[in-house]
C-alpha cells in the first residue's frame, strides 16, 4: 500500500480482500477454461498477473495517473513472485527425486 499506512489496518484488510475475491474468480475463470494437463511457466506467471492486474483496479483507484500504471507495476511483481515460486517448486522437486 503505497500511501504508507498500517499494513494491520481495517481499510487495508478491506482493499486486500476485493483484490483477492475479484483475482480469485477471475483465475478461476481462466482455469476452467484451459487444458490443466499441461504446467508452464508462462501460464502461471500470465495468470498471475492478468487477475492480480484485474483484482487491483476493482480494489481501489489509483493515486497516480494514469489509472493503469499502479496497477501495471503491481501485476509486475505478482508475475516475478510467480515466476520465481514455479521455479523454486521445480528445484525443491528436483532435490527429492
Amino acid at each position: 500500500m503505497a500511501r504508507g499506512g498500517s499494513a494491520f489496518s481495517f481499510e487495508h484488510v478491506r482493499i486486500a480482500a476485493v483484490c483477492g475475491v475479484v483475482g480469485a474468480v477471475v483465475a478461476v475463470a481462466l482455469i476452467t477454461q484451459m487444458d490443466r494437463t499441461t504446467d508452464s511457466v508462462t501460464r502461471q506467471v500470465t495468470i498471475s498477473a492478468i487477475v492480480t492486474f484485474i483484482g487491483d483496479i476493482f480494489a481501489r483507484r489509483s493515486h497516480f495517473s494514469p489509472q493503469w500504471v499502479e496497477p501495471m507495476i503491481t501485476a509486475a511483481v505478482s508475475g516475478g513472485i510467480a515466476f520465481a515460486v514455479w521455479h523454486a517448486k521445480r528445484f525443491a522437486k528436483s532435490l527429492l527425486w
